[in-house]
């Protein structure tokens, strides 16, 4: 494969992993707001279950790692994979494994681009 075109397939590949990252940002996003409102907002002032509040940090500690991942892919391939698990197989039943793969298969693109652009840089030889 030429060298640009090896560069422009990583570049495409990373901004629609990005875009990918984007979407389930707001696809998980959404939820976490619709459940906010149901659980914290309407019953004001009685507060949910421990429970509920625990697997609502959970939810917002997957929406950081999404977001952490635009900047630092593998941190973020991390954070994520360990909040969508510990989200997602508690509460989701058969779905987790499936919640779990298309939440963090945007973010295993986004490392595997940056990993592939590192590989492409031309290293400096100490003699």
């Amino acid at each position: 494969m030429n060298p640009n075109s090896r560069k422009l397939a990583i570049l495409i590949t990373l901004w629609v992993s990005r875009a990918l990252v984007c979407g389930i940002f707001l696809l998980w996003g959404a939820f976490f707001i619709e459940h906010t409102s149901e659980w914290f907002v309407t019953p004001f002032p009685h507060l949910p279950p421990l429970k509920v509040c625990l697997f609502q940090a959970l939810h917002l500690l997957l929406l950081l790692g999404l977001l952490a991942s635009l900047r630092w892919s593998r941190v973020g391939l991390i954070w994520v994979t360990v909040a969508a698990c510990a989200f997602f197989l508690p509460i989701a039943g058969v779905r987790a494994l499936a919640f779990v793969g298309i939440t963090i298969l945007p973010v295993l693109l986004l490392t595997g681009c940056d990993w592939l652009k590192r590989a492409d840089k031309p290293r400096m030889r100490t003699i």
